[in-house]
């Protein structure tokens, strides 16, 4: 009896080491990305609210791209808010489709223009080794 005792309190002591590290990695990592629990009961009701709504994970992803365009550009809520009233000609008839649009364009453009800015610095790079070359070398 005190052999299964001993063994149980053993058990006992190794989940409550295992459920300290798992607390302590727990901590660790929403320190890490900035969310503590008020926060994360917010994200819970912010879910369950998009669920409610049948808002889709694609939805929630592309929104969340837009946002980090917006973001990135320093457009804040606000400001997003101050264009869309200015812009009630063009967001009337379609309900901001076209403004959406425009700005998932934007943002497409946005890449293609850092992919072609990388491509004119390679070019660059090449130019000048081309360069250092001696023109004995460039002709064999």
């Amino acid at each position: 009896m005190a052999g299964k005792l001993n063994a149980s309190k053993d058990k006992l002591a190794d989940i409550n080491k295992q459920k300290m590290a798992a607390s302590q990695d727990l901590e660790i990592h929403m320190n890490e990305i900035g969310v503590d629990m008020k926060r994360l009961t917010l994200i819970e009701d912010l879910a369950r609210t998009l669920k409610e709504a049948g808002v889709s994970n694609k939805e929630m992803r592309d929104y969340t791209q837009r946002q980090q365009l917006l973001n990135k550009a320093g457009i804040s809520l606000d400001i997003f808010v101050a264009i869309l009233e200015e812009a009630k000609v063009l967001t009337s008839h379609d309900q901001g489709e076209g403004l959406l649009k425009m700005l998932s364009e934007y943002g497409d453009l946005t890449e293609v223009i850092k992919a072609l800015q990388t491509k004119v610095q390679s070019l660059g790079v090449v130019i000048l080794n081309l360069r250092s070359k001696s023109p004995a070398t460039l002709g064999s």
